[in-house]
């Protein structure tokens, strides 16, 4: 029985986990495109420069020749080129990207010598400012003076081939990792349906056998106990000694509360399906109330038609009244609450008594589950079947009146 639990938990944690690892690993790939794009676009911006410093290698830029860069340079992306000595200016390519390289330059147009390029990347362009420096070296192998300042604008084809590509994969394994997700959770929702229907058929076998045995046993205790009360009370009538009859009164009184104990045996063991009628259940509760002489206080409406099986209905109610008032004490308080929630009728007893701790609310609904010395254990096993007939629960909570709150739940019908 418990191995089968285990599978299921192993699976959903395997699941789980192999979701977070899907997930994980596309994220670290997604990550290491991102860093291999910029390096891309960084390389891409040094090899254009490059380019560029080549063609000042015999004196300032021509436009025919900057025009003819472009044209060469287009297919990987170059859209834009600028070049300015602080005097003259030329600049070939989009008229909107030349516009943007303009205002990213200096305000004298002369970078600082030794001044590093500056990349920025907006969307889908990448703009770079440097200092022009012819390809050739000058004396000791140090870089020549910079011939003005040269900007480019260009659209990374590869990084962003490479970036949609990575969003691509994280995007197909968030999405496995998300359906393994809720695979899982459909998957764990179905098992925990599955454990808590057999955890119910057991009770429900439980409780059968138990219903079998008490029939049996009431049945077989009733015939020899109406004889016993017989004859105690024939008994109790015929002797003449005060003490004698005392002691014969004593079986009599122990044969009535043994012959309430086999009936209510006897009423729980009954299967017999519920036969609901219509009925007011505000009027039933007060009956109820009058039979036990309750004087508990009732917040119910004036009318409430429901549709129940009156006889087992006001037997539930019965039941929680006389635990009420058992827990209250003779001096404590006890209400009942009728409220109408969400097309269920919920019938609620509260009293001022010590209440039903929260870890011993379940065990109370079992059968013969009892603290009290002459208690049977059946007065809310009862109360929980008739709830379930009725297509109800048994709710226990804590009570505004310091003790315990036991409610069932009926259809309004």
């Amino acid at each position: 029985m418990h191995e089968r639990p285990l599978r299921r938990r192993a699976a959903l944690v395997a699941a789980l986990a192999l979701a977070t690892a899907l997930v994980v690993t596309t994220g670290a790939g997604w990550l290491q495109a991102r860093n291999a794009s910029v390096r891309i676009v960084q390389a891409t911006a040094q090899g254009f420069m490059a380019g560029v410093s080549g063609e000042l290698r015999g004196g300032p830029p021509s436009e025919e020749g900057l025009a003819d860069l472009l044209d060469e340079w287009s297919d990987a992306g170059l859209r834009a080129l600028r070049w300015t000595d602080g005097t003259a200016v030329l600049a070939v390519g989009d008229a909107v990207e030349v516009e943007v390289l303009a205002r990213l330059g200096t305000s004298d147009e002369r970078p600082p010598r030794g001044a590093r390029p500056l990349t920025v990347r907006v969307g889908d362009r990448v703009r770079v400012v440097a200092p022009a420096r012819p390809a050739r070296r000058g004396r000791r192998g140090r870089s020549a003076r910079p011939r003005g300042t040269v900007s480019l604008s260009f659209e990374p084809v590869e990084s962003m081939a490479l970036e949609a590509s990575a969003a691509r994969v994280l995007g197909v394994g968030a999405g496995a990792g998300l359906v393994l997700v809720l695979f899982a959770l459909v998957l764990g929702r179905q098992w925990l349906a599955a454990e808590a229907l057999e955890r119910e058929r057991a009770s429900e076998r439980h409780l059968a056998m138990l219903g079998t045995m008490s029939a049996v046993l009431g049945h077989e205790i009733k015939n020899p106990l109406a004889s016993l009360k017989g004859n105690a009370q024939l008994l109790e009538r015929k002797l003449t000694d005060p003490d004698l009859a005392r002691k014969a009164s004593r079986v009599v009184s122990e044969a009535v509360r043994l012959e309430a104990l086999t009936a209510r045996i006897l009423a729980f063991a009954r299967s017999e399906p519920m036969t609901p009628e219509p009925a007011e259940l505000t009027a039933l509760v007060g009956r109820v109330l009058e039979r036990l002489d309750e004087q508990g206080e009732v917040d119910a409406p004036a009318s409430l038609p429901v549709t129940v099986d009156v006889q087992w209905v006001e037997q539930a109610i019965e039941n929680l009244l006389r635990n009420a008032r058992q827990a209250a004490g003779e001096d404590g308080q006890v209400a009942v609450m009728l409220q109408v929630r969400g097309g269920r009728v919920s019938i609620a007893v509260d009293d001022s008594g010590p209440g039903i701790p929260p870890d011993v609310r379940e065990q109370v609904l079992r059968p013969f589950h009892t603290d009290r010395v002459q208690g049977t254990g059946l007065g809310l096993a009862v109360v929980d079947r008739v709830a379930r007939e009725h297509g109800g629960r048994v709710e226990i909570g804590e009570s505004p009146l310091g003790g315990a709150r036991v409610a069932f739940t009926v259809e309004s019908r």
